[in-house]
Parts: structure tokens; C-alpha cells; sequence
């Protein structure tokens, strides 16, 4: 079973009262695959996304209650398998949802990654360790080799999360900026 660990270093004080250093971390989160078990952890983290999240994440002016159904039917219909759908969360100490990422198999054999981190983490590294998580995770799996990523052209902070990953900004696509990564060699 693929795991990995996160550690996220802090600017709030540590327990002697100084600032912690580059590298050193307070907590680490685990990132994990999906399990049809966590149905309902998915969802209430959805829930919680604001409006303006899940336009950019679903691209959809859905209610967040709503779009968790949606969301949910989807993962009920096409559990994550290894091979269509692959999805992977990113668990804090305390048990609670912080992130997602999902690559879903499209029509012309890629894989489509989504995926969302919850604000308060965001710019700590925990986006770009969920991508790379991923990656290995579908290089492990070997049926994925092309994963690519669509975001607005203003979405600047997935564009470089993708970046550092090893995606390549290709094209522009009906207003999206689509980044891919080849895993395999056709």
C-alpha cells in the first residue's frame, strides 16, 4: 500500500518559545490512498470548501452541500481502483481531511489530476507534496502514463505546484492553461 509522510515547518513558536528552523516541523500529516471507507470524510471536507474553491477546483457555481453529493455519487460509481481513478488524501495528526488529489481516466487514455488542499495549509509545501504523491502513486500503479493538470490561467499557484512536479505548460485549451506529465514512454 502506498503512504507517504508531510512535515510542515511553522513561523508560530515552538514549545521553548523560539521559532522553529528551516526543516524542523511541529507536526507531520500522512498522505494515503482513498478508501471507499472514507465516503464521508471526503464529503464534509468538501462541504466546508468555500463558493470561490469550488468554482476553481470543480469548475462549477454549485452549493458546497450539493457538489459534495455530486462528488460523492462519482466516488460510489467509480471507486478509487488503481487504474481509472486514483485518489489520494492528505490526513492531519488529529484524523481530519486537509487535502485531496484524484487522477480520473479520461476518454483519450490521460488521467486528470483534481485537487485541493484546505487554506490554512496552503503555501506550507502540502500541495506539492500531494502532487508528487501522486505521481509516485501512478507510476507504482502502471496504468497510468499521461497525467495532466487544467487550471484557469489565473490559478498561478497550481501552475507552479505543477511546475515543480515536472509538468510541462503545453497549451492553452477553451481558456485553460492544461500542464502535462508523461510517466511512461508510449
Amino acid at each position: 500500500m502506498f503512504n507517504a509522510a508531510f512535515c510542515v515547518s511553522c513561523s508560530s513558536p515552538n514549545k521553548t518559545g523560539g521559532h522553529l528552523k528551516a526543516g524542523e516541523h511541529d507536526w507531520s500529516a500522512m498522505i494515503r490512498p482513498a478508501a471507499i471507507a472514507d465516503e464521508s470524510v471526503i464529503r464534509d471536507y468538501i462541504v466546508m470548501m468555500t463558493p470561490g474553491v469550488i468554482h476553481r477546483r470543480y469548475r462549477a457555481s454549485a452549493k458546497s452541500d450539493s457538489m459534495a453529493e455530486m462528488r460523492m455519487k462519482s466516488f460510489r460509481n467509480d471507486p478509487p481502483d488503481g487504474d481509472h481513478h486514483l485518489e489520494l488524501l492528505l490526513i492531519m495528526p488529529c484524523g481530519r481531511l486537509a487535502g485531496v488529489c484524484h487522477a480520473q481516466l479520461m476518454s483519450d487514455g490521460s488521467h486528470e489530476i483534481g485537487m485541493s488542499v484546505a487554506l490554512w495549509l496552503q503555501g506550507r509545501g502540502a500541495g506539492q507534496a500531494l502532487l508528487r504523491s501522486m505521481i509516485e502513486h501512478a507510476r507504482v500503479s502502471g496504468h497510468v502514463r499521461t497525467l495532466y493538470v487544467s487550471t484557469e490561467p489565473d490559478n498561478r499557484a497550481m501552475r507552479e505546484v505543477a511546475k515543480k512536479c515536472g509538468f510541462v505548460n503545453e497549451r492553452l485549451a477553451d481558456g485553460e492553461i492544461v500542464s502535462t506529465l508523461e510517466l511512461f514512454a508510449s
